[in-house]
């Protein structure tokens, strides 16, 4: 396992979840400050992995899975959707034409990876580690 908690056993590393970030939270004797500090390195993660060459990294990792469990792992183009004449700004009206592995990268590999960081911001806002100086172990008794 790396440093970044993204397991790297073989190919299935991309698309591992991160586990020890999981563990660490788990832990009994974590405090409020550590917390923080495990939620600010997973935000930052999500945030780095969403990058063109994240996305060609974890598609190739989904298509050698899809290969090694004998599943098609060809994008198939979608159909083409046909604008009724009246709305059409020319007289070509074969349809808008989106690749589909763009298409599957803006609209679920980076709205995900939006959604997960949106959702750790408004679960653990930055507020909340003002509170983990309050913690008897932070306070200096002078």
């Amino acid at each position: 396992m790396d440093p970044s908690g993204v397991a790297t056993g073989g190919h299935r590393g991309a698309l591992a979840p991160p586990t020890p970030s999981s563990e660490c939270l788990q832990q009994q004797n974590i405090d409020l400050l550590q917390a923080h500090s495990v939620i600010a390195a997973m935000k930052n993660e999500v945030q780095s992995m969403r990058t063109d060459e994240s996305w060609n990294n974890t598609l190739k990792a989904a298509t050698l899975i899809a290969n090694d469990l004998g599943i098609d792992s060809e994008l198939r183009e979608e159909r083409r959707k046909k604008i009724p004449r009246r709305l059409a700004d020319s007289d070509d009206n074969e349809g808008t034409h989106f690749d589909v592995a763009e298409k599957l990268k803006v609209d679920l590999y980076f709205n995900s990876l939006d959604r997960i960081r949106g959702q750790l911001d408004y679960r653990f806002p930055k507020e909340l580690r003002d509170f983990a100086y309050l913690q008897p172990a932070h306070m200096q008794v002078t």
